[in-house]
């Protein structure tokens, strides 16, 4: 008992419990006690959160949020999967995190957003964004997190401000070993690298791309990765070619999924495994072209991935619902703004059979 405390162990309910630094707003948690007993083997193997900051009624915790938590003691054993999302996050056009969280929330996945930069707009046609940097966010999230104890299944990133912020994925790979990790080296499409991106981007991404599990680059990012010639204006590459850079790509990661390969008259996603071999994904080609749809792509590919897919099977259901984004899309609507996912997310919601 402290005297900051005024001598009552237990506040009563409709009070405010009180730290030793003055009065702290109680948030309420209900404690899924079957699931957490059944989980530690006993009653007595709970553990418990600091004695100052709670109290028990009927199984309700009083936590005080000055207090960093093992948050994960509380997690129930059918919680969504956590997704640590490290990608930019336009306010206008749908495209890096603005199409990621709701396509990961569709699927029943809790997708934590760590933006590598704030933009009025996405790059992509419209104008020079305004542009929010805070080099010491992205660290000190991360750090936060690493504190209340969270834990990710995957680590999901996109596109980097600049080469530093490879370390930050990097970070994160280091706090959580275990999480899928998931790389989309986005520096380029159409045979040259994003405009605002310096060379140093392709060796910092050639490193990162060595720590991931899965690695997700187009035609043009596999060229740069590789030190191979760029393909031409139209971003496509031979089928033949993107199966032999697939497999070059597994002396760098060891699984990799090339998108958006030309293949006669459809589209192709080309995969290579170190352990399994190669993969091949057609869908008919749709004759539109609209900025964000790899970043939809990817989403898709990571939540049923994370729903136990097998790689092949998760990137035929990214492309269908890729394919039907660009057919929910009225022929006349700006390319640059994105496809028209909002009708289309419910879709995400089925469960898959």
């Amino acid at each position: 008992m402290s005297a900051a405390s005024g001598g009552n162990s237990e506040p009563k309910q409709g009070q405010r419990s009180q730290s030793a630094r003055g009065f702290c707003p109680r948030s309420t948690m209900r404690v899924p006690q079957p699931d957490i007993i059944e989980h530690f083997g006993n009653a007595d193997a709970v553990p418990q959160l600091p004695e100052r900051c709670l109290s028990r009624k009927a199984g309700i915790v009083w936590c005080c949020p000055k207090f960093d938590i093992e948050m994960s003691v509380f997690l129930m054993s059918n919680a969504p999967k956590t997704v640590l999302c490290i990608h930019d996050l336009p306010g206008f056009g749908r495209a890096g995190l603005s199409v990621i969280v709701p396509v990961l929330s569709a699927l029943g996945a809790q997708a934590v957003a760590v933006p590598t930069a704030v933009l009025s707009t996405h790059t992509g046609g419209l104008g020079t964004p305004a542009k929010l940097a805070n080099p010491g966010y992205g660290p000190a999230a991360l750090e936060h997190y690493r504190r209340l104890g969270l834990r990710f299944d995957c680590i999901y990133s996109g596109y980097l401000a600049d080469a530093s912020q490879a370390k930050l994925v990097e970070q994160a790979m280091d706090l959580w070993p275990d999480a899928l990790t998931v790389v989309d080296p986005v520096m380029g499409d159409h045979g040259r690298m994003y405009r605002g991106l310096a060379p140093e981007m392709v060796p910092a991404m050639y490193t990162l791309c060595s720590r991931a599990s899965l690695i997700l680059p187009n035609t043009t990012e596999a060229a740069l990765l590789l030190g191979d010639p760029m393909p031409g204006v139209t971003g496509e590459a031979e089928l033949h070619t993107a199966q032999t850079q697939a497999q070059r790509l597994t002396r760098i990661c060891p699984r990799v999924l090339i998108t958006g390969v030309a293949a006669g008259r459809g589209i192709a996603c080309v995969g290579a495994d170190r352990a399994t071999g190669e993969s091949l994904v057609r869908t008919p080609m749709v004759p539109k072209s609209f900025h964000g749809t790899g970043d939809i792509f990817g989403a898709v590919l990571v939540g049923r991935l994370l729903q136990g897919n097998v790689l092949p099977a998760a990137a035929q259901a990214a492309a269908v619902f890729v394919a039907d984004c660009l057919k929910a899309t009225p022929d006349e609507a700006d390319e640059r703004l994105g496809v028209w996912l909002e009708s289309v997310l419910p879709q995400l919601m089925q469960n898959p059979e």
